[in-house]
């Protein structure tokens, strides 16, 4: 599969593609993301592919990854507060079901977040 970029909103697909969550950040004009993940995203390694897409392009970051499966809107609610308390200006969804949900559900919340998502869709993110 060979990557494919979809612009308005930017959507990158295929082997590799989340390698480059960073700069598609940046590209945005972010200067440091919030990535929405959950624990098992986390535990299965995609997280830290994600941060060092972050770190590789020299962008700031913070995470957030408390949630359960079938979210809350308390947990929306503290993704907000930490995406503020944490002086976020872009989200990064990572995952599934949940962490894209709470995502989404931050973003929803402000018109001033940029978004990126990167979503397991059957495979392992390569």
């Amino acid at each position: 599969m060979s990557i494919t970029k979809f612009v308005m909103p930017e959507l990158i697909v295929g082997k590799g593609s989340i390698e480059q969550a960073g700069e598609a950040c940046l590209r945005l004009g972010a200067k440091k993301a919030l990535i929405v993940s959950d624990s098992g995203v986390a535990n299965a390694g995609w997280l830290d592919k994600v941060i060092k897409s972050c770190q590789d392009a020299g962008l700031a970051f913070a995470t957030f990854i408390e949630m359960t499966t079938n979210p809350k809107d308390r947990e929306i609610e503290a993704g907000c507060l930490a995406f503020k308390e944490q002086e976020c200006d872009a989200i990064i969804g990572l995952g599934g079901g949940s962490a894209l949900d709470v995502a989404k559900g931050m973003a929803f919340k402000s018109d001033e977040i940029r978004f990126v998502y990167c979503r397991k869709n059957g495979s392992p993110y390569k």
